[in-house]
């Protein structure tokens, strides 16, 4: 289920370059999963993780695909 369908902000293309954005800087980005994906889901989409699996941005899966790209100085 998306939540997002046919938002500007979370179309696949944006969210596939973001990934891959993020893949190249060591990172990868997290969508909400388990009990409490519904609540998060409110509140954004992604959440970066690091290497070690520690959060490095998002931590409440605030960011959007261009949001992801931002913390890394590139633009979606």
């Amino acid at each position: 289920m998306n939540l997002f369908e046919g938002h500007p902000e979370f179309t696949p293309d944006l969210i596939n370059r973001a990934r891959r954005i993020a893949k190249t800087h060591g990172y990868r980005i997290l969508k909400p999963h388990g009990r409490m994906s519904l609540y998060e889901w409110g509140l954004g989409a992604f959440r970066l993780i690091d290497a070690e699996g520690n959060i490095a941005a998002g931590d409440r899966h605030q960011l959007t695909p261009r949001d992801v790209a931002r913390h890394f100085g590139e633009i979606l």
